[in-house]
């Protein structure tokens, strides 16, 4: 029974890390919005935030 589980937990990470992969390769290439003039200064505002401050953003 253990080997069921790891065969298929080992099935489903290689299928995750590929996905993953495969989406990186495909918007690295994709200007990030944040280099836009639009947003510009949103940008140096989040960039001048502190560490918690930043933290705080992202939850």
């Amino acid at each position: 029974m253990a080997r069921v589980w790891d065969t298929s937990l080992f099935a489903i990470a290689a299928v995750y890390f590929t996905v993953d992969a495969l989406f990186s390769a495909i918007t690295a290439p994709m200007v990030w919005p944040s280099k836009k003039r639009l947003l510009e200064q949103i940008r140096r505002r989040v960039t001048s935030l502190g560490l918690y401050q930043s933290f705080a953003l992202s939850t």
